[in-house]
C-alpha cells in the first residue's frame, strides 16, 4: 500500500513543481517540512497552520486531506473477485480498493469551457467508482473535467470530487460545479463562483482565453463544491 507521503509527492508534480522547494514555498512551508511530510505516512505531529498551509497549496480542503491520512494509513479491503473495471480501468492494485457500496461513484463529465447539457448528480447508476469514502461528504461524487479553462489546477481529463453546498454559503473564489434551470437552457458548467451583489453569481475560469459569465441567483438549480482531485498513485 502506498504510504501517504507518496500521495502528497504526486499531487505535488501533478500541480506542476517537480521540486520540493518551489513548491513548499507556494504553500508557505519549509521545504525540510515537506520532504519529511512526503517521507512519512501521518500528520499525527505537525502544526495545525502547517496542515492548512499544505491543503490549500494542493487546493483541497483540510477535511479531504485528513481523509486521505486515514485512508492510506488503515488501507483498504482486498477485493481479488472484482474485474478492474469495476473501479478505474485496472488503475490501482486489487489491495487498495474499497467496497462498492462504500466508493464514490464517478458520474461521467463535467465542462470546464462553456454550458453544456444539465447532469443529475443524483444518478445511482455510476460506471466507476474511486476507492474511497469520505465519512465527512455522504453525498461526494466524482466528475471528469472536460475542457481546459480551469487548467493549470483542473485539467481535461481529471477527476474531481465534488460535495452540495447550499447558495447562500457560497465564498467568492471557491470551485464549484454548478447547474442552470430554463433561463440558461438546463445546463452546467464548473468554473469559480463570486457572488457580486443584486441576485448574481459571476462564474469565472482559471486559464486564459475564457471569459467569464454572469448568471442570476434565481436560476441555480444546484451548486457543488469541488473539495478535492481523484489521482491513482500509479499513474504515470
Amino acid at each position: 500500500m502506498p504510504k501517504f507521503g507518496d500521495w502528497i509527492a504526486a499531487q505535488r508534480r501533478l500541480k506542476g513543481f517537480a521540486r520540493q522547494e518551489d513548491f513548499a514555498k507556494y504553500c508557505g512551508i519549509s521545504a525540510k517540512v515537506l520532504g519529511s511530510i512526503e517521507n512519512s505516512d501521518n500528520l499525527d505531529d505537525r502544526h495545525p497552520s502547517t496542515v492548512i498551509s499544505l491543503a490549500t497549496g494542493l487546493g483541497i480542503t483540510r477535511a479531504f486531506l485528513d481523509q486521505m491520512v486515514r485512508t492510506l494509513r488503515e488501507g483498504l479491503p482486498a477485493l481479488p473477485e472484482q474485474k478492474p473495471n469495476d473501479f478505474t480501468g485496472g488503475e490501482l492494485p486489487s489491495a487498495a480498493m474499497m467496497p462498492p457500496q462504500r466508493g464514490i461513484e464517478i458520474h461521467g463529465g463535467i465542462s470546464a469551457s462553456g454550458l453544456t447539457s444539465q447532469f443529475d448528480a443524483r444518478s445511482s447508476e455510476a460506471p466507476e467508482r474511486i476507492p474511497m469514502y469520505l465519512a465527512e461528504f455522504p453525498d461526494a461524487f466524482g466528475l471528469r473535467v472536460r475542457g481546459t479553462s480551469m487548467s493549470p489546477q483542473f485539467n481535461d481529463g481529471d477527476i474531481v470530487i465534488f460535495a452540495p453546498q447550499p447558495v447562500t454559503t457560497l465564498k467568492g473564489g471557491w470551485d464549484c460545479y454548478v447547474q442552470l434551470g430554463a433561463k440558461a437552457g438546463n445546463t452546467s458548467t464548473f468554473k469559480k463562483v463570486w457572488p457580486i451583489g443584486n441576485g448574481e453569481l459571476l462564474l469565472v475560469p482559471i486559464g486564459n482565453g475564457h471569459a467569464p459569465m454572469t448568471v442570476d441567483v434565481s436560476d441555480v438549480i444546484a451548486v457543488h463544491r469541488a473539495i478535492g482531485k481523484y489521482t491513482s498513485l500509479l499513474s504515470p
